[in-house]
């Protein structure tokens, strides 16, 4: 008897779960380097978040935690290395959102984008 038009050879099953298994991998290598950004402690552990979503294969919500911690009003503005790295990441997932221009325009406005009404419902410190 033929195998069924349906079904793939275990072969090819397998080959796929080894395909999948090194896009995660991949993807993960891009995310983890930003890790070193997030701070350990405080009020929100962000490092703790990061590792969840990457844990869980959430690629989009893991590197939104980092731009969400950078983009915190108390944190420091991210160097343009960090900036250039979220970017291409923003690309390669085919995010499009704020991210990277308001981290950029907290760069420009040394650190606090609530300084120049980036964020009008965050107050100044």
């Amino acid at each position: 008897m033929g195998r069924s038009p349906d079904k793939r050879p275990e072969k090819s099953m397998t080959k796929d779960a080894e395909d999948r298994q090194a896009l995660r991998e991949a993807m993960k290598a891009k995310l983890l380097p930003l890790r070193a950004v997030l701070p350990t402690g405080g009020d929100v552990k962000w490092s703790e978040i990061f590792d969840e979503f990457v844990e869980q294969h959430e690629w989009e919500l893991a590197l939104h935690a980092v731009c969400d911690c950078l983009l915190e009003p108390k944190s420091h503005a991210a160097p343009a290395a960090v900036i250039r790295q979220i970017e291409t990441l923003h690309e390669a997932m085919g995010i499009v959102d704020a991210c990277v221009a308001d981290l950029r325009r907290k760069v420009g406005t040394g650190g606090n984008p609530a300084a120049d009404g980036a964020f009008s419902d965050i107050p100044p410190d």
